[in-house]
Order: structure tokens, then sequence, then C-alpha cells
């Protein structure tokens, strides 16, 4: 159905060994989208080499920025980190979002954006780099 229709498959909170065996299975003939790729709360837990892999597969990485925020209890991941992920992957193959908004505990998605821009920003990403991983990437996936 995901090929029939031109859709974009995401992963969603599966394990590792998941996200594997559908990007192996289905990359070369769908758009795969890897969701929270580094989340603590959920997600496959991947680190920066895994998330390689699979962009190498043919998946685009999704790099949220309620991974940078502390959500019950979870430390969240230092913007360094991100910036880091996204140099080991490349900014072509990857996707900014929120995940925000589903806890009180959250910000809200849009205000949790704008933040997590303004902090890859001030670490040193450029605004091509953040357009081209906020809104090119996303287009390309969805044929915009």
């Amino acid at each position: 159905m995901v090929m029939q229709f031109e859709a974009v498959l995401a992963t969603g909170h599966t394990t590792a060994a998941e996200h594997y065996s559908v990007i192996k299975t289905f990359a070369r003939e769908s758009k795969l989208l890897v969701t929270h790729a580094r989340a603590t709360l959920a997600g496959p837990h991947l680190d920066s080499q895994q998330c390689r892999e699979l962009a190498d597969l043919g998946a685009t990485i999704e790099l949220t920025a309620q991974c940078c925020d502390h959500v019950l209890g979870h430390q969240g991941k230092i913007i360094a980190q991100m910036i880091a992920m996204n140099r080991e992957i490349g900014d072509e193959r990857c996707t900014l979002s929120t995940d925000c908004g589903w806890n009180p505990e959250a910000p809200r998605p849009a205000p949790g954006l704008k933040n997590f821009l303004e902090r890859l920003r001030a670490e040193g990403l450029s605004e091509q780099q953040l357009s081209r991983m906020v809104a090119e990437n996303p287009a390309r996936l969805l044929a915009l």
C-alpha cells in the first residue's frame, strides 16, 4: 500500500531489529523515515552509527527537538550530540521535527521547534542546513 500510493513509511515505536528489517526490505522501493532515531523515551534507541547505516540503506533519519528536552525523568541530549549525529549522517539525509506537545512536560510543537532550531543555529548549523532538514527534505519525502 505504501508503494501503491507513494506514501512515506515511518518506522514508529519499533525495535532496532525491526527498523533494519523494514528498511532492508523496502528502502529501494519506498520512501522511509526513521522516526525517534535517538529518542530515549520511545523508538529503537539507535546510535549514530546505526542511523548512518540505515541512511546508507536509503532511509531518511528524523532528529527531534523532544530528544533534547528533559521529559518524564529522562535526561535530554545536548545539542552538540544532535549536531554530531547530523554531521555523521549528512543533512541531506535528515529531517527535523518536534515530537513535542504529547505531554504537559514537553513544550508545545511550534515553540519546541523554534527553540530547537535556534539552539542548532547557535551551535553552528547554517540557515541552509536547517532549511534543508526542516523544509526541503520533508517536502522531497512528500513529493511536494
